[in-house]
């Protein structure tokens, strides 16, 4: 694989190990969102119910059409949050939910009988009596509701905590594993391209030493590859040249001893006398041991001298 492709390849992923991380936050970022709205919505059901508890005391002890309209709007907007919660059944706290919405229905049931009754201002002795017990009842049932709904908020707030740690630590495991993995590519990678490095430092080091036989061989088909082929090419040239120029200084050694050689014979004769002036009549002038090269010389132009006459 080329170094190009194990970069591009590298970069991609840790590209996606980032895209993993910052998925990971945005869900764990999500999930908070998601409690803490729902923490609120438990915290404003606490509020009506309260709310309708105080109202349902009120009606027992100040009955009155204002009371009753202020809890009907109560009413309304305990039923509108419960709603919008239905889906808790298949979550934390099932149980006490159903047990909230029973509680709930029943109210609503008592304080439908209450408003069947004659109006405040035409109320009779025994309208009264009845709606004063369907007012205690109806704050025995609010009280009730309310303690539920405390209930189910301190579990919900542990079954949130809970939730909150799972998806930490799932987060934590996803992080670990990505960061993980772009460290081992990275780690890979870096070894990948100084081992190759080192070979090649190692070449040119022992080839500068006069290792001119020493070969890379790298067979990787990456750059460095082509690289380390070149380098080898290289060498291979320069270890042919060597050797040529080395048996060229060999066969220029052998000639040079031979030309000494003849040299040496030749200047041994001219040393030891035999030495003539010429062919056919000509005197024939021997040089005596112990002359130089130089006397016999002059001595030889005295007597061409001599002839020319």
């Amino acid at each position: 694989m080329r170094i190009r492709t194990q970069i591009a390849l590298t970069t991609a992923l840790i590209l996606a190990a980032l895209a993993v991380m910052t998925l990971s936050s945005l869900y764990q970022q999500r999930v908070r969102l998601e409690l803490a709205n729902r923490q609120e919505k438990i915290h404003q059901m606490v509020q009506e119910a309260q709310e309708l508890s105080i109202l349902s005391s009120e009606l027992l002890l100040y009955p009155s059409a204002r009371v009753q309209a202020q809890w009907r709007l109560r009413r309304n907007a305990f039923s509108r949050l419960l709603e919008e919660q239905q889906s808790w059944l298949d979550q934390s706290g099932g149980e006490l939910i159903a047990d909230v919405t029973d509680e709930y229905l029943q109210l609503g049931k008592l304080f439908r009988q209450m408003e069947k009754l004659a109006p405040f201002a035409d109320d009779v002795a025994g309208d009264a009596l009845l709606r004063a017990r369907l007012a205690t009842q109806m704050l025995s049932r609010s009280r009730q509701l309310s303690a539920l709904l405390q209930e189910f908020d301190a579990l919900e707030r542990a079954f949130g905590f809970a939730k909150l740690r799972r998806v930490g630590k799932r987060i934590l495991v996803a992080n670990f594993l990505a960061f993980g993995l772009v460290a081992s590519l990275l780690l890979l990678l870096w070894f990948n391209l100084t081992r190759q490095l080192a070979d090649l430092r190692r070449g040119f080091e022992r080839v500068a030493d006069g290792e001119l036989d020493h070969r890379v061989n790298h067979v990787c088909r990456d750059e460095f590859g082509e690289l380390a082929r070149g380098f080898d090419r290289m060498t291979e040239q320069v270890a042919c040249q060597t050797r040529r120029l080395q048996a060229s200084q060999k066969e220029l050694a052998s000639i040079n001893r031979e030309l000494e050689q003849k040299g040496g014979r030749a200047h041994g004769r001219v040393g030891s006398g035999e030495c003539r002036t010429g062919a056919g009549s000509a005197p024939t002038v021997r040089c005596r041991s112990g002359i130089g090269p130089n006397r016999t010389s002059a001595h030889l132009e005295k007597v061409g001298g001599q002839r020319e006459p």
